[in-house]
């Protein structure tokens, strides 16, 4: 039970009740025959009546709304960016919300009765909300299935000692990878003259490299599939808008898997460089003390800072696009129903 649970399932919910008789209601008791023999436009009615359940929604949502906007704004750092990401997804959910009512509107127009309507939109939203997810989710597990964490961790295992190809013996890609790093540094046939110590500290940076390689294939590929799975599912937001809208709310509050392989990329980028600078310590100063070495205070206070800046909102649109192109496509759907029935509503 979370302010995303509340947002996604239950305010639907609540617009399915307030609205389900908007129309039905009105015609089971004689009075939308009396208000239809004025000569009312009836597409003006129908505006009247959505607007009278906005402003209902709105009334019981917008105050507790308002907090939890102010609330996250300040946790995300009070700055425009995250301004700009909580005033967009605020319109993804009035989007979101304009759904349920205009679909909300059609099942009261169409239906025989507001009880009808009520049962009909009831069972929509469990297969919008309940029932869709989770056969998105599977189906997106089938088609590109993960591999077991045992499974993973064996498959990098016989990499780091053969090579990602399995053709290539651990030590003998590693000595070559130091032997290419010391031509490059000029001190491939200095033979005894150059210091043991510094000569460890290429092997170190050859190992480093050979093991950054092959856990950055294992990675990526996992990484790619579960982008992958994450799409299957985008996509089955033209069967549910509420599938959609909770890809959406995700990426745009920064907590969906691209903003997480953004976050890691950026990290293991810093790793690297802090790795690469230990083993050139070690390779510059540990001299007669080999092993023995010990670094100072100042390599630490040296070390690259971790500086990390998420990606602006572009980011998370661009990302989602199936999802908005998914609730573009669902609210006009809604508001084509919601017009025709209103158009066509039987008096009687």
């Amino acid at each position: 039970f979370t302010v995303t649970t509340v947002f996604l399932m239950l305010l639907p919910l609540l617009i399915i009740a307030l609205g389900h008789g908007l129309w039905g209601r009105e015609r089971e008791r004689g009075t939308l025959r009396q208000l239809l023999s004025t000569g009312v436009d009836r597409r003006a009615l129908l505006w009247g009546k959505a607007l009278a359940l906005l402003c209902t929604v709105g009334a019981v949502v917008g105050p507790a709304a308002l907090v939890i906007v102010g609330v996250l704004w300040g946790l995300g750092g009070g700055d425009a960016g995250t301004l700009l990401r909580l005033g967009t997804l605020g319109g993804f959910y009035v989007i979101y919300f304009a759904i349920f009512g205009g679909l909300t509107l059609y099942a009261s127009a169409v239906g025989r009765s507001s009880r009808a309507a009520l049962v009909g939109m009831v069972g929509l939203w469990g297969l919008f909300c309940l029932v869709t997810p989770r056969v998105a989710s599977e189906t997106a597990g089938a088609l590109q299935p993960l591999p077991s964490q045992g499974a993973m961790a064996r498959s990098i295992s016989k990499s780091l000692a053969t090579g990602i190809e399995g053709t290539a013996e651990r030590e003998v890609a590693v000595e070559a990878i130091a032997s290419d790093m010391m031509a490059k540094a000029g001190v491939s046939a200095a033979g005894m003259l150059v210091d043991e110590a510094f000569l460890e500290g290429f092997q170190l940076k050859a190992e480093a490299q050979w093991e950054d390689m092959v856990f950055e294939h294992h990675v990526r590929e996992l990484e790619d599939q579960i982008a992958a799975q994450e799409t299957v599912v985008a996509w089955a937001g033209l069967l549910s808008p509420f599938v959609a809208m909770q890809t959406l709310s995700a990426g745009l509050c920064g907590t969906d898997f691209a903003h997480h392989r953004h976050f890691t990329d950026h990290a293991e980028q810093w790793r690297q460089a802090l790795i690469l600078q230990l083993n050139d310590a070690f390779a510059n100063n540990a001299g007669a003390d080999a092993w023995d070495y010990r670094a100072g205070a100042d390599l630490w206070k040296n070390a690259p800072p971790f500086v990390y800046e998420s990606p602006g909102l572009s980011f998370a649109l661009r990302t989602h696009m199936p999802s908005v192109l998914s609730l573009v496509l669902w609210l006009l759907l809604s508001l084509v129903l919601a017009r025709r029935s209103a158009v066509r509503v039987r008096a009687v």
